[in-house]
């Protein structure tokens, strides 16, 4: 019995899977090929993290919820339509992996973390698990915010 949060995007996908332990045992980043197929990249993601959900008998889900704030950048995110496109990698990845898991909870980013920038997140992170263990884990990009919403649900970050 493990549980998995996921940092969702269209050209990355964060993860972190931890069993008993305030450590994750993996985390990384997903991404499928590059070029206007959108959709190809949303198969390649949904079908590993279903793979993920297999292969560690994962039984609960957090994953970021995509939100709209008040910018200029996430009205044009609005108007191009990547948000929307990641609001349906995150439906993808729920139906592939509903007949395993048995909660599937999404979590907004203001609920976790705010607008803080990702450099506020690697610091928490950094701090709830320790410089080695990082390094030992080898965190990358949107797998910073996918640990950093484990240990929000464990209470170790606020």
């Amino acid at each position: 019995m493990s549980f998995m949060a996921i940092d969702p995007g269209l050209q990355a996908t964060g993860y972190a899977i931890w069993d008993q332990h305030y450590v994750p045992m993996i985390c990384g980043v997903l991404s499928g090929p590059k070029g206007p197929d959108w959709m190809k990249r949303v198969d390649v993601i949904a079908l590993a993290v279903r793979d993920l959900v297999r292969r560690y008998s994962v039984t609960s889900i957090l994953c970021e919820q995509m939100e709209l704030f008040g910018t200029s950048m996430s009205r044009m995110a609005w108007s191009t339509g990547d948000l929307q496109r990641t609001v349906f990698l995150c439906g993808m990845i729920h139906g592939m992996t509903v007949k395993r898991v048995t909660k599937f909870d999404l979590v907004p980013p203001r609920t976790w973390k705010g607008q803080l920038p990702k450099s506020v997140t690697i610091r928490r992170v950094t701090k709830a698990l320790g410089a080695k263990t990082c390094r030992e884990l080898n965190i990358q990009t949107h797998a910073w915010d996918a640990v950093g919403m484990g240990l929000w649900k464990m209470g170790r970050i606020s």
